[in-house]
C-alpha cells in the first residue's frame, strides 16, 4: 500500500478494470452495429455473393478498428494513473497498461466481427477459437515493439548528455536482427506455431525438393474453427507456416500446390528477402528513436531523434514503393512455380477454396501485392469470364467516419467538460474532482484539488502526498507552491510557508524585465494569514 499512497488500492484496481471492460465492450458493439447497418438482408447463400456483401462492412470495420487501437493505447496509458506512474518509473506501467488495453481491443474486435459472417449465413467460428487466434496474431506484432521499447531504455546518453554512439549503433543492429525473428518467436511461444503433422511435413518436403529449395522447417498454425485459411513463408528463416484450417480444407494435391507457392518465396534473391523486412525495420527504428528521445527527457537531446526521423521517413517511403512493385512480381513468380509443380488446375482449385472459405471477393478493387483471384485463375479452367464489380463503399466510409467522430467525442468531450481551471483548484467541489479523475486520472490540477480537500479535513499528510504527486505529474508551479504554503503554515512552519508563497508569486511574474511587475490571479493561502500573521506585502 505504501507504494500507492496517497491513492487507495481500490481506486487503482477499479479504474483499470473499468477501462479493460470498456475496451472489450466497445469494439464488439461497434462491429455489430456496422454489421447490422451495412450487411444487406437476404444474401444469396453462395461464397461469391457472401463475399461481395461483406466488402463494405469489412472496409468500415478495418478503419474504425485502427482508430480504436490508437485510442485504446492512449486511454490505457492514462488509466495507469499517478498511482502506478510515479516519479522515476519511466512510464513503464503506463506503457504496459496501454499495450494490455490494445490487446483487449484487438481480441474483442475479432469477436465482434464474427457477426459479419453470421449475417450472411457463414460459420463465424467459436468465440474461444477466434480469441486465441487474435492473441497469437497480437503476439506477432507486440514482440518486435517490446524489444524496441526495452532497447530504448538503455543509457544511450553519457553524463554530459552526449550520445553514446556505440550503444546507439548496437541498438539499431539489434532492431534489425529482431525485425524478422522476434515476431515469429513470440508466436511460437504463444503456441501459434506448432510441429507440423506427418502429412504436412511430407508434402512440404516434396514441394521444396521439386522446387530445388532448402526448407529448414514447416510449422502448423492452429486456428480451430476460426475462419483463417492461409499459408505464409518466412524467407529469411526459410520457414513455411500453414494454418490448420487450410490443412483441413485442402486435399493432398491442393495443399502441395499451395506449399509449392510458399516454397518459391524461399528462393527469392537475398536482397529482396532483406527488403521485405526493411519497411518494418524502418518503422521499428523510428519508434526506437522516439522512445529513446522521450526517455532522455532533455530537450537538447531531441536533435538525435529528429535527425533519425528525417532519414528514416523518406527511406520508409522509398522502400515501400520499391518493395510493393517487386513483391507483386514475386507473387506472380510463385504462382507460376506452383502451377508448374502441380498437375492440371490443382493450384487454381486450392486458391478458389481458400477464397471461398475466407469469403474474399474475386477482385480486390485496389493495387494489392497479391494479384486478384481472377488474374490468378486466368490460366486455368477455373477462370471466370466476367468478374463481378465490387459494391460501392461510399456509405460505409461515411458511416465509419461518423462512428470515428463519435468515438473521439466520447473521449475528448468529457475531458473538456470536466476540466478544472487553475484559479479554482483550491475551491473546486469534491464531486467535480471525482468526475475529472474518472476521465483524466493523471490530471495534476485535479490532484492538487484533492490536496486542498485533504487540507480542509485536516489530513495534512495526505494533502502533502497529493501535492508531491501533482508536482510529479507536471502541476503548474504557482498553484503547487500555494498549496505547499498552506500545508506548511498549517504545520506551523511559517518561515517555509512565506518562502513557498513568495516562490508562487515569483512564478506568476509575466515579464520580469518590466518596471511594473504584473501578477496573474493567485490564491492567498488562508492559514498563511491566520497562523503566520502578515505576509510582508507579498500579496500586493
Amino acid at each position: 500500500m505504501d507504494a500507492l499512497y496517497p491513492w487507495p488500492l481500490e481506486e487503482v484496481v477499479l479504474r483499470l478494470l473499468a477501462v479493460l471492460v470498456l475496451a472489450f465492450v466497445v469494439p464488439i458493439a461497434t462491429a455489430r452495429v456496422l454489421a447490422a447497418v451495412l450487411v444487406p438482408k437476404g444474401v444469396e447463400p453462395s461464397p461469391s455473393a457472401q463475399a461481395r456483401a461483406l466488402v463494405p462492412v469489412r472496409r468500415a470495420t478495418m478503419f474504425v478498428g485502427a482508430v480504436q487501437v490508437g485510442l485504446a493505447y492512449v486511454i490505457g496509458f492514462d488509466a495507469a494513473g499517478p498511482a502506478l506512474q510515479r516519479e522515476g518509473s519511466d512510464l513503464s506501467w503506463g506503457v504496459a497498461v496501454g499495450a494490455l488495453t490494445v490487446m483487449v481491443v484487438f481480441v474483442a474486435g475479432g469477436i465482434g466481427r464474427r457477426d459479419e459472417r453470421a449475417r450472411v449465413g457463414a460459420d463465424p467460428g467459436r468465440v474461444l477459437d477466434v480469441a486465441r487466434l487474435r492473441l497469437r496474431l497480437f503476439a506477432y506484432f507486440l514482440g518486435p515493439f517490446a524489444i524496441v521499447y526495452l532497447l530504448a531504455r538503455l543509457p544511450i546518453l553519457d553524463a554530459s548528455r552526449a550520445p553514446r554512439w556505440w550503444i546507439v549503433a548496437l541498438c539499431v543492429a539489434l532492431v534489425a536482427l529482431a525485425t524478422p525473428t522476434v515476431g515469429p518467436l513470440a508466436v511460437l511461444l504463444s503456441g501459434g506455431m506448432r510441429r507440423a503433422s506427418p502429412r504436412l511435413l511430407r508434402l512440404a518436403e516434396r514441394a521444396a525438393s521439386a522446387g530445388g529449395v532448402e526448407l529448414r522447417s514447416v510449422r502448423s498454425f492452429p486456428t480451430g474453427t476460426a475462419p483463417f485459411t492461409n499459408a505464409y513463408a518466412l524467407p529469411l528463416l526459410r520457414v513455411v507456416v500453414v494454418t490448420s484450417r487450410a490443412e483441413a480444407l485442402l486435399d493432398d494435391d491442393e495443399l502441395e500446390a499451395l506449399l509449392a507457392h510458399e516454397c518459391a518465396h524461399l528462393s527469392e534473391p537475398t536482397w529482396f528477402k532483406l527488403a521485405r523486412t526493411a519497411s518494418l525495420f524502418s518503422v521499428l527504428a523510428m519508434v526506437f528513436f522516439v522512445l529513446a528521445g522521450a526517455a532522455a527527457g532533455d530537450e537538447p537531446t531531441w536533435w538525435l531523434t529528429l535527425e533519425a526521423l528525417l532519414v528514416l521517413i523518406p527511406l520508409l517511403l522509398v522502400i515501400r514503393i520499391l518493395v510493393r512493385r517487386v513483391a507483386r512480381r514475386m507473387e506472380e513468380r510463385a504462382d507460376a512455380r506452383a502451377r508448374e509443380q502441380s498437375s492440371g488446375d490443382v493450384f487454381a482449385r486450392a486458391l478458389r477454396k481458400i477464397h471461398e472459405d475466407a469469403l474474399l471477393p474475386d477482385v480486390s478493387g485496389g493495387a494489392g501485392v497479391h494479384p486478384d483471384l481472377t488474374e490468378r485463375l486466368a490460366p486455368s479452367a477455373e477462370a471466370t469470364s466476367a468478374p463481378s464489380a465490387l459494391p460501392s463503399t461510399r456509405s460505409a466510409r461515411a458511416i465509419a467516419a461518423l462512428l470515428v467522430v463519435a468515438l473521439y467525442a466520447l473521449y475528448f468531450v468529457p475531458r473538456d467538460l470536466t476540466r478544472i481551471p487553475a484559479d479554482e483548484v483550491a475551491s473546486v467541489d469534491p464531486a467535480a474532482t471525482w468526475w475529472r479523475l474518472r476521465v483524466a486520472p493523471s490530471d495534476p490540477l485535479a490532484t492538487l484539488a484533492l490536496g486542498w480537500q485533504a487540507r480542509r479535513v485536516e489530513d495534512l499528510d495526505r494533502a502533502e502526498a497529493f501535492a508531491r504527486e501533482a508536482w510529479a505529474l507536471g502541476a503548474p508551479a504557482p498553484e503547487y507552491h500555494e498549496l505547499r504554503a498552506e500545508i506548511l503554515a498549517a504545520r506551523g512552519d511559517c518561515a517555509a510557508a512565506h518562502e513557498a508563497f513568495a516562490r508562487a508569486l515569483s512564478e506568476r511574474v509575466v515579464d520580469p524585465l518590466e518596471e511594473r511587475l504584473e501578477l496573474g490571479h493567485f490564491h492567498l493561502p488562508p492559514t498563511l494569514i491566520t497562523a503566520c500573521g502578515d505576509t510582508d506585502g507579498e500579496d500586493d
